[in-house]
């Protein structure tokens, strides 16, 4: 998954994102969580988000979704879940 992110993590480096929705977080919030996809703000499903430059979190999200209902344990009312969970990750 994280081959799909490189370019995303080269333009924080190098540029300010001055969006509201953007997020810088500490280095500890960033070696807990182990991606600056924590820094991305992507309210919404795969496809029909409320904020653009969501295009590499919309192929993540959708490759978690087909591989959790790809799971003979799950069926397909977990991709709700996995949109809750994402959304409370920042938080912690």
């Amino acid at each position: 998954m994280l081959k799909r992110w490189p370019q995303k993590a080269f333009v924080k480096k190098n540029h300010i994102e001055l969006i509201a929705s953007e997020n810088y977080c500490s280095q500890a919030v960033m070696e807990a969580q182990g991606t600056d996809l924590t820094n991305k703000y992507a309210e919404g499903y795969p496809g029909k988000r409320y904020y653009g430059g969501c295009e590499h979190v919309d192929v993540i999200e959708q490759l978690a979704i087909d591989r959790a209902k790809s799971c003979s344990v799950l069926n397909t009312s977990t991709s709700s879940h996995i949109q809750a969970a994402k959304q409370t990750l920042p938080y912690f």
